[in-house]
């Protein structure tokens, strides 16, 4: 198993980042997608853990801990810079464009990943040759790379080791790595075009999305997962499967996200047949919080990449029913527990007819 860590940044000289907003000029169609993005929204997508329990964690004196530890990946100008404040820019961008333009490198160890970040008026990409009026360029050939991405997908909680996102290690023992398919190939396609709508700048064959489309786009998640269903006697046999994701279905999260298995009856009440999740317990067996003290192992019931879940449900031959995969976002056993508030959509469904 690759080890897992907790991200931390280091800066080589003070900190000054940019508002997207600057970038937005020259870099029009790259502002528009980010700004639609899961990485624009990051803080809004983590508001439930960081606002919702907030008494909670002043309560058990959490706060001072776990704010920062969401903040680093969340909202990483902000952890970066020091005070916690969200209300102006850049602070407030979630993962912005002058944040991961300005890494320079990221150390993946057993513990800790370090992502080295330089602020400042050179800016990193992936082109050898880009020329920019507003500020100088260097090519980092990491930005291609998963490795870049490990420095946020790749995180343990550091009081008990417990996993939170471990996207890149999910990737690294899949067949994906060896096949060469990076993170970026998925999340950030490439298609022709221009990097910059400045006059001047250059035909590309391959210039990254910047949507960064994941499991809250719809066709992303459909086009990841397989759903068959068919009859064996008084049984229906169901199939799930991981066809598209180079990581595990759910990735990230944690204990969030869940995959639910649905048998819904023609007549009767509709029951889960299986769900797909992380479960941390303590020493007792109990179900806990990843980030409470007390767990000391996990159950992963999630699917790898390429893998399939298979499940047998006694029907009779004469009902009819249908079988749903629902994602959670926000499972409801811990919207429950900690006062946040469940959310989930439809993935497939299949219909059973009666024989």
């Amino acid at each position: 198993m690759v080890a897992l860590g907790v991200r931390v940044a280091v800066a080589e000289e003070p900190a000054t980042f940019r508002s997207a907003e600057v970038c937005r000029p020259c870099h029009t169609m790259i502002y528009d997608e980010w700004r639609q993005s899961s990485m624009a929204r990051s803080p809004e997508l983590a508001g439930w853990s960081l606002e919702a329990s907030l008494e909670a964690l002043r309560f058990m004196g959490q706060e001072e801990k776990i704010r920062p530890l969401c903040y680093a990946c969340h909202a990483p100008v902000a952890r970066h810079t020091g005070p916690l404040d969200l209300s102006t820019s850049p602070h407030r961008e979630g993962v912005t464009c002058d944040y991961c333009h300005s890494v320079r490198a990221v150390e993946v160890s057993s513990r800790i990943n370090v992502a080295t970040v330089v602020p400042g008026e050179v800016k990193t990409g992936p082109h050898a040759d880009a020329v920019s009026t507003g500020h100088e360029t260097l090519e980092l050939p990491l930005i291609r790379r998963s490795e870049f991405c490990a420095g946020c997908h790749y995180f343990a909680w550091p009081t008990n080791g417990m996993p939170t996102d471990w996207t890149y290690a999910q990737w690294a023992e899949s067949p994906y790595r060896d096949e060469g398919v990076q993170c970026q190939t998925c999340h950030m396609p490439r298609r022709p075009g221009r990097s910059s709508s400045h006059p001047g700048a250059p035909m590309r064959g391959g210039v990254a999305s910047h949507r960064f489309l994941g499991a809250r786009d719809l066709p992303t998640l459909q086009g990841a997962l397989a759903l068959r269903v068919r009859r064996a006697g008084p049984e229906i046999v169901v199939e799930v499967e991981n066809v598209g994701a180079g990581h595990n279905i759910p990735g990230g999260g944690g204990e969030l996200r869940e995959l639910e298995l649905r048998l819904v009856p023609a007549e009767g009440q509709a029951r889960a047949v299986a769900r797909y999740r992380i479960r941390y317990l303590d020493e007792d067996g109990e179900v806990v919080s990843g980030s409470d003290d007390t767990a000391i192992r996990y159950a992963d019931t999630t699917i790898p990449a390429r893998q399939t879940r298979t499940e047998r449900v006694r029907m009779p031959v004469d009902a009819a029913a249908r079988v749903e995969l629902w994602f959670w976002y926000v499972n409801q056993e811990v919207a429950d527990r900690d006062g946040a508030e469940a959310s989930s959509v439809l993935v497939a469904s299949r219909d059973v007819a009666a024989e």
